[in-house]
């Protein structure tokens, strides 16, 4: 099942032309990390990159940075508790 992120940034991206490697580069990423989102994998992304890729595709950044913190947060949360784990060790 596609998520609601993948599809906004896959339709983003085609509305405006652009290729993986140009959101990509407008972002700051590796393309490999646009493809991955566009395929519903989780990346560990700042929030300053999920709003360049919002501006790259033409969508709402703070709209983005929701349905990102949403879809992905068991993953965000492992993170957090991992890097928890290591400051405390």
């Amino acid at each position: 099942m596609a998520s609601e992120l993948m599809k906004i940034l896959r339709q983003g991206r085609k509305a405006r032309k652009l290729s993986q490697d140009q959101v990509a580069e407008q972002a700051g990423l590796e393309r490999g990390d646009i493809a991955k989102l566009e395929s519903g994998l989780f990346v560990s992304l700042e929030n300053n990159a999920i709003c360049k890729i919002g501006g790259a595709v033409g969508t709402d950044p703070e709209m983005l940075i929701a349905l990102y913190r949403s879809e992905f947060r068991s993953e965000l949360l492992q993170q957090k508790s991992e890097s928890q784990n290591i400051s405390a060790g």
